[in-house]
């Protein structure tokens, strides 16, 4: 029994064990007889472990590409939500500190003078706190954008994950079981070949195991 972490590590191309006893069986046509057909379907099963890890290759390919894909379109919006967030950064400090500027004050001695200064630098200080609390709620906007943005790329990362995970399981489950009964079963064919005295046949169907190997 293989691990998914086995099985993906050492599987790297899609096996032929239906072929290769295809061929053990066109020369050894004998084979076909009742009396090794009863032992097991090789052939049935053969078919069962290619098919076990074709599905199990193809669902490793798509589990890291559509991993990838993923994680490039989310890099893609993080730049770009990012960039937002700086620029909003930048805003912020562009607006002006001195609350007083660009404002002509007379500059007078006389009391209405000092409170025209007064009522100035309030009109200042307020149109500063609401252009700075404006630019500073789109900021905090733009930040919890960014946070769902990530959010819902793990969450949807996840669940692709999870997802191709349970197919490689049972693909990996499958093509255990396919090969532990056709090893069964070629232990079967060669004994009775070995009793029917042809040697032969018993070291041809025992080659089927090299499969396995590969």
């Amino acid at each position: 029994m293989k691990t998914r972490e086995q099985r993906t590590k050492e599987l790297t191309t899609p096996s032929a064990v239906r072929a290769a006893w295809g061929a053990i069986n066109a020369k050894y046509k004998d084979f076909n007889a009742p009396i090794y057909l009863k032992i097991g379907n090789i052939a049935g099963r053969a078919k069962d472990y290619d098919d076990g890890t074709k599905l199990f290759l193809d669902t490793v390919k798509k589990k890291q590409n559509d991993t990838k894909k993923f994680l490039d379109d989310t890099l893609k919006q993080y730049d770009a939500q990012g960039k937002k967030i700086e620029d909003l950064k930048k805003e912020i400090d562009s607006t002006r500190d001195d609350m007083g500027a660009g404002k002509k004050l007379s500059g007078g001695a006389e009391p209405e003078d000092m409170l025209e200064r007064i009522d100035e630098l309030v009109k200042g200080t307020d149109d500063l706190i609401s252009e700075r609390q404006s630019i500073f709620d789109n900021l905090m906007k733009a930040y919890q954008a960014l946070e769902k943005l990530l959010s819902d790329a793990r969450d949807k990362m996840e669940k692709t994950i999870d997802t191709a995970n349970a197919t490689l399981d049972k693909a990996n489950k499958d093509i255990d079981a396919a090969e532990l009964d056709i090893r069964k079963y070629v232990r079967g064919y060669y004994q009775n070949a070995l009793d029917n005295g042809k040697k032969d046949m018993a070291d041809a169907v025992n080659k089927l195991l090299a499969e396995f190997g590969k």
